[in-house]
């Protein structure tokens, strides 16, 4: 049986794919994929909802974006029920509510204040042509640039991850350092190619620990999502972090799976079918009005 250590076939190696009715619907089992042939050999396991499990909510309590009231992987209302209660004279006084931590802003983060932020806080080598075009695009459509490039309205927030040295040594000896450094300037390079002054509207954060990662997360305007390889927990971490995510939804699994969650949360409609739907979507989410809307609708979920 196969379940979440790859998003696709595994050629006949397993009997059975667990995946649920929109990352991985049925249709995907007979020959209709291009070529003729069928996306999945195996039969598929449909979980009722979404079939990405994680433990998000537990380190989203601990960053202090949820509440603390139902601890993540504590015993369900129905045990607690269940479980023998000492008389009402004997009851101990409930215990203090531990306070939540107060989120950073995006000063304490080191982020521009005044700008819109579209986030692409995925993994950079999952970014292709066609993300990168929605992205320009709707930084462009958003305030665009004043005189020479300088006071946009809008940027683009990229998150560093770290990488292997380069082959041979390369990127004066600085290891893995000089491979990310040349990742950041090929994107900074790919973007203002799409548009003047885009190169300067770039903002690159290091990569940090989950709780950490979650807390930044929140003070986004909108996570543009990557295509044709989705985001899987980075898209659960916009969800719990109440932001929009956007995606694309893909005829493959792999394609599929931030449509999936979103559907799941009750959010479907921030996923698009085109990518003209998505850059509109993402410009008209550039206003901060307009994302605080979709937000609430996510945090509410």
């Amino acid at each position: 049986m196969s379940f979440l250590a790859h998003p696709a076939t595994g050629g006949g190696h397993h009997h059975y794919m667990v995946g649920d009715a929109c990352a991985s619907p049925p249709r995907l089992t007979r020959a209709t994929s291009v070529g003729g042939v069928a996306a999945f050999a195996e039969r598929l396991v449909l979980l009722p909802h979404h079939y990405q499990v994680n433990q998000i909510a537990a380190d989203a309590i601990e960053a202090g974006l949820l509440p603390p009231s139902v601890p993540a992987g504590g015993a369900s209302s129905t045990q607690q029920q269940q479980q023998p209660q000492p008389p009402p004279q004997q009851q101990p006084p409930p215990p203090p509510q531990p306070q939540r931590p107060p989120l950073p802003s995006r000063r304490d983060e080191g982020l521009p204040r005044n700008v819109a932020l579209l986030a692409l806080t995925g993994n950079p080598a999952k970014l292709g042509p066609e993300t990168m075009d929605v992205a320009a695009n709707a930084l462009l459509r958003q305030g665009g640039t004043s005189r020479g490039g300088r006071g946009a309205a809008s940027a683009l927030l990229l998150v560093s991850y770290p990488m292997a040295p380069l082959p041979g040594g390369g990127g004066g000896g600085g290891g893995g350092d000089a491979a990310a450094a040349a990742q950041r300037a090929r994107l900074r390079a790919e973007l203002g190619a799409r548009g003047l002054g885009l190169a300067r509207r770039v903002v690159v954060v290091a990569h940090a620990p989950t709780r950490e990662h979650l807390r930044r997360s929140g003070l986004v305007d909108a996570h543009l999502d990557s295509h044709p390889y989705n985001a899987h927990s980075t898209a659960a971490d916009c969800t719990f972090a109440g932001v929009p995510h956007l995606t694309l939804l893909g005829e493959q699994m792999p394609s599929r799976l931030a449509a999936a969650l979103l559907r799941a949360v009750g959010v479907p409609h921030t996923a698009h079918a085109t990518l003209r739907a998505l850059e509109e979507s993402a410009a008209r989410l550039l206003a901060p009005a307009a994302a605080a809307a979709v937000a609430d609708v996510v945090v509410r979920s």
